[in-house]
């Protein structure tokens, strides 16, 4: 009997282990200040208010939907197989306005999306959702951190607006030092009351 329950102990003491290694509970990134590490890009976006580790839920659903657009227009080549080549993963973002120690956090406002480079039959898709389309100009210095976890428990980057860049399971975090404003998309500079309206419209 007790062989048993130590057996069991080991496994969900490994288990619990594992979760936080996954988590990057143990990781410590290295933070520096250097260029904006992605290129300007176009992007869908939807506007959010509340806790902000939403956004990975957010995350999931662009990419149930974009999961979902590959099957439906996906056409078989001459072998039999998917021909899929023009439908890429996406490049996932979201960016984060307000400092958690300043504010509540079901007061805080996010936007999350994808990157788009061209219209088409997904971008019109997507629009068709309430998603809004901005150019983001990434240009100049940030402090910048990367890792690759799924899931992160802690953010040791305390400035805003906190960018988050999602790319082949890598996720970029920084802080643009420059042209700040660049990333604020039209909808932020609505009143409080007014923003808590347009989310849940």
């Amino acid at each position: 009997m007790w062989i048993a329950m130590l057996i069991l102990i080991f496994v969900l003491l490994s288990l619990i282990v594992g979760l936080l290694w996954y988590a990057g509970y143990w990781y410590n990134p290295a933070i520096k200040i250097a260029k904006v590490p992605v290129k300007s890009f176009k992007g869908l976006y939807k506007l959010n208010l509340g806790p902000c580790v939403r956004s990975m839920t957010a995350f999931r659903n662009i990419q149930d939907i974009h999961k979902n657009f590959k099957s439906e227009t996906t056409q078989i080549n001459l072998n039999g197989q998917p021909d899929d080549k023009k439908h890429k993963n996406l490049d996932l973002f979201a960016i984060y306005y307000d400092n958690l120690d300043q504010l509540e956090c079901e007061k805080t406002r996010w936007i999350a999306g994808c990157v788009v480079e061209e219209d088409d039959e997904f971008v019109e898709k997507m629009k068709g959702l309430g998603y809004k389309e901005f150019l983001f100009i990434n240009d100049g210095r940030c402090v910048l951190t990367s890792f690759e976890f799924c899931n992160k428990l802690r953010n040791k980057l305390n400035a805003f607006p906190l960018v988050e860049y999602q790319r082949n399971n890598v996720g970029y975090y920084f802080a643009p030092l420059d042209s700040q404003y660049s990333y604020y998309v039209p909808e932020i500079h609505l009143t409080e009351e007014s923003f808590q309206k347009y989310v849940r419209s």
